[in-house]
């Protein structure tokens, strides 16, 4: 586990090697912290800098975790309780036609919210408690340009729902 210690706003100190780790990727390492709220910590200050402005340009939206916190080299935010959507999708035959549907709103809100990267991996769209997908991952949404969902598109072949 991670040695690292976050204090929230409140004064509550979170020793991350105590909580439940819950994934790694380029950016950082996220653990949940409660019921409700997760913490990323950022391999730099500055993934944290590009996450939180996305998070906070895009907030209100319904396909984006809510932000409770951001501090320097990590963000506070809303713990997603269900799958990613890979991991739904996985050894189904067909693709449910609502996840169908909210994919293509998913990008539509994207469009909307002028991210600059419409791309994204099924393993960065979690289906919340109630069954809206909720992207997560969002240190490139405003600098890198794909206006193509190419990644998204890639894993729904590999799992055979293209």
């Amino acid at each position: 586990m991670h040695d690292y210690r976050v204090n929230d706003k409140n004064g509550e100190k979170y020793n991350l090697t105590n909580e439940a780790f819950i994934g790694q990727g380029a950016q950082g390492t996220v653990y949940k912290i409660s019921e409700s709220r997760c913490v990323k910590i950022y391999a730099s200050n500055q993934f944290a800098k590009m996450e939180s402005k996305a998070f906070l340009s895009a907030r209100g939206s319904s396909i984006i975790p809510r932000l409770y916190e951001k501090g320097a080299g990590y963000i506070i935010m809303e713990y997603l309780r269900g799958p990613s959507t890979d991991k739904y999708l996985r050894g189904k035959l067909i693709m449910p036609r609502w996840v169908t549907h909210q994919l293509g709103q998913v990008l539509q809100e994207m469009r909307r919210l002028h991210f600059t990267k419409l791309d994204s991996f099924l393993r960065h769209i979690f289906i919340d408690r109630d069954f809206k997908l909720r992207i997560i991952d969002l240190v490139n949404a405003y600098t890198v340009s794909s206006l193509f969902p190419a990644r998204l598109f890639g894993d729904l072949k590999n799992l055979g729902l293209l």
